[in-house]
């Protein structure tokens, strides 16, 4: 006797099933340790690892050398006096480290005058009606310049500028949380994200190509090209499907308060201040033998070596002309006021560098990552993946 044919799932049973699942999926990950704490505790399990890989025996040739690699236990003799010794260094010379404590002044400036905020504000304002989704989203991927911008002040403004167009507010403040949020890994402009990024390739490059300098830009290709993917495809996504299901909004609609003729003065001024510096840099880059170029290729110069006191100059120039034209800085008091709350703001990064400077240093120094490159780059050449399958495994 046959069971007779279930039924279908009700979309009540679906939408309670799903919300079981994004239930469990937020407990796993509110139940995760502090990453500082992750990364202390990868720094001892290297330690342990190593001991372990030096009483296996484990070995490799490397492939370009031709060197045979061991590991270095840094529970013997030597890997404690490196540990001992280095503590300090490890962390001072944390390729991110001096990166971002020097961008981050620059965009602290910028941000704390408001000059930011007035210029994501101003362009929003000013977008034409059929392209206000994709504004707000792309203001959203353009926020992370600065730290607390997009969370803060463009949520909550995406919601009224809807509302200022007639739209459903929550529609706007989806658009906002998807430019935000989507956006980290995203960007049209080198912003503070980058220099922590390519600091972290740096070290972990140094493991096979000790030396190895890895630029701020590297990555602006691809940051361009998902900035405009993910405008395109948030754009559509909020006005074809978010804003559809939500229906129309009765409640009443509020009108946004546009830029202050003061702050209109000092956003135009901030923005002349930015162009000179961009025609500056131009000149002293683009011109064969010019200053910031060198004598060899641009992409190997001066310039961007020192890509890092280039975005200093672009954001705390044009923030410090907004601040003194709209009257937030007065004195020297108040820029150190402003540098200060912008280190202050990151010091749970340093506590995280603390940890993670160590970990990358003894992952380093105990050659089990070089062990596991050349191990696992065997692995896959004798199990002939390759091609998309290949890809696939490595994301």
């Amino acid at each position: 006797m046959t069971s007779p044919p279930k039924a279908p799932l009700s979309p009540a049973t679906r939408t309670s099933i799903f919300n079981r699942i994004l239930n469990g999926i937020e407990r796993v990950g509110n139940a995760l340790p502090h990453p500082a704490s992750i990364f202390a505790l990868l720094a001892v399990l290297v330690v342990v690892a190593s001991w372990l890989a030096h009483l296996s025996g484990a070995s490799a040739i490397h492939p370009t050398t031709l060197e045979l690699i061991r590991p270095v236990n840094l529970l013997g003799s030597e890997g404690l006096v490196y540990m001992y010794v280095n503590f300090e260094e490890n962390f001072i010379a944390f390729p991110p480290f001096g990166i971002v404590l020097v961008s981050v002044i620059g965009l602290g400036i910028a941000e704390g005058t408001g000059l930011i905020e007035a210029l994501i504000k101003q362009s929003i304002l000013k977008a034409p009606k059929r392209l206000v989704t994709s504004f707000i989203i792309a203001a959203g991927i353009l926020s992370h310049l600065a730290s607390s911008v997009g969370y803060i002040v463009l949520i909550p403004l995406g919601g009224l500028v809807f509302m200022a167009f007639k739209r459903h507010p929550i529609a706007g403040i989806a658009a906002a949380f998807a430019g935000v949020s989507g956006g980290f890994g995203a960007n049209f402009l080198i912003g503070s994200i980058d220099p922590i990024l390519s600091g972290l390739s740096e070290s972990a490059a140094g493991i096979v190509t000790p030396g190895m300098r890895v630029n701020p830009a590297a990555n602006y290709y691809f940051m361009i090209a998902s900035a405009f993917m993910l405008t395109i495809v948030g754009t559509f996504v909020t006005e074809k499907i978010v804003e559809p299901r939500l229906g129309p909004y009765k409640a009443d609609f509020e009108e946004i308060q546009p830029l202050s003729p003061l702050e209109r003065r000092g956003l135009w001024f901030a923005l002349g201040t930015l162009l000179l510096i961009i025609v500056a840099f131009l000149l002293l880059t683009i011109p064969q033998g010019s200053l910031l170029r060198g004598s060899g290729n641009v992409l190997e110069g001066p310039f961007f070596k020192g890509l890092i006191t280039g975005i200093l100059l672009f954001f705390a120039l044009p923030g410090f002309v907004y601040g003194v034209v709209t009257g937030k800085i007065r004195s020297d008091s108040d820029m150190i006021t402003l540098m200060t709350k912008a280190i202050k703001d990151i010091a749970p990064y340093v506590i995280l560098v603390f940890f993670a400077s160590q970990f990358i240093a003894w992952f380093q120094k105990s050659n089990l990552g070089l062990l596991l490159a050349i191990h696992g780059a065997e692995a896959i050449q004798s199990s002939g993946i390759s091609g998309l399958a290949l890809i696939f495994l490595f994301i």
